[in-house]
C-alpha cells in the first residue's frame, strides 16, 4: 500500500519562505521611499539660500538633513593648521587642503578648501585677514577604509576623514568651539589658483527598486516551484 504524501510541510515551508520574501521586498520599497526623500532634500539643500552656521547646527539638532546645506560664515583661516588628504585633479595626484576657520562668533569649523595638484601644492593661495567663505556641509562618518593607510596628524597628511582628531590637530585657540561638521568650500567662477573648490555631489546608490522586484521575483518562483512538486506528488497518487 502505497502512502499518500503529507502536503502540509511543504506548505507550510514555502508559506514561511514566501512570508520571508516578500517582507524582504516591502523593507526594499521602505528604503526606496526613504531615500527618494533623502535626495530630494539634499537636492533642495544645494539650491537652498545660504544660511548662517547657527542654523546648520539646528537642523541638525532637530533630526533634520543638513547635509549639503549651503553656509556663508566670516571668519579668519588658520594657515599654521593646514591639513592636506590625498586626492586626484584631472587623473593625477593631488591633495585636499583642509583649514581650520575661526569664525567672529567663536566657532571653529574645518574648511575643505578645493583640490591643488602635487606639482603645485608649494604655490598654494592662502588669503589673510577676515575672509567670507561660502560652503557646503558635509557630514563624514570617520569609518577607515579597509586599504587606507593610518593617518598622520604630526605631518598635516591624511587619508580618511577623522573630524575629531583633525579638529584635535587645528590648533584651534582657547575658548573656541570646535564643530563636528565639515564645509566644502563652494566653487568659484573663473578661479584661477589654487586650492579650486570642487562642486557638491550627493553620491548616494539608489537600488532599492531593483532589490525589491528580486525579493519579489523569488517568492513568485518559490510559490511556483512549490506548487508544481504538490501537483507532480498528487498525480502520482492517483496514477
Amino acid at each position: 500500500m502505497t502512502r499518500k504524501p503529507r502536503a502540509w510541510p511543504v506548505v507550510l515551508a514555502a508559506g514561511v519562505g514566501v512570508a520571508i520574501l516578500l517582507a524582504l521586498g516591502v523593507w526594499q520599497l521602505d528604503r526606496l521611499a526613504w531615500k527618494q526623500d533623502l535626495l530630494a532634500q539634499l537636492a533642495a539643500n544645494i539650491s537652498a539660500e545660504p544660511v548662517d552656521l547657527a542654523r546648520a547646527e539646528a537642523v541638525a539638532a532637530s533630526g533634520g538633513t543638513n547635509e549639503f546645506l549651503k553656509v556663508a560664515v566670516r571668519g579668519r583661516f588658520n594657515h599654521d593648521a593646514e591639513m592636506r588628504m590625498i586626492s586626484v585633479h584631472d587623473g593625477g595626484p593631488g591633495w585636499e587642503i583642509i583649514t581650520p576657520l575661526i569664525t567672529e562668533d567663536g566657532r571653529a569649523v574645518l574648511v575643505n578648501r578645493g583640490v591643488v595638484p602635487d606639482q603645485e601644492k608649494d604655490a598654494i593661495d592662502r588669503p589673510t585677514g577676515s575672509v567670507e567663505v561660502t560652503g557646503y556641509v558635509r557630514n563624514y562618518s570617520g569609518r577607515q577604509g579597509f586599504f587606507a593607510p593610518e593617518n598622520d596628524p604630526k605631518s598635516g597628511i591624511w587619508y580618511w576623514w577623522d573630524v575629531p582628531a583633525m579638529q584635535a590637530n587645528a590648533g584651534l585657540p582657547a575658548g573656541a568651539r570646535a564643530l563636528d561638521l565639515v564645509l566644502q568650500q563652494a566653487p568659484e567662477a573663473e578661479a584661477r589658483s589654487f586650492p579650486r573648490p570642487s562642486p557638491p555631489q550627493a553620491k548616494l546608490r539608489n537600488n532599492h527598486l531593483s532589490y525589491a522586484v528580486t525579493w519579489f521575483s523569488l517568492a513568485a518562483v518559490l510559490v511556483v516551484i512549490a506548487g508544481l512538486y504538490l501537483r507532480g506528488q498528487m498525480k502520482k497518487t492517483t496514477a
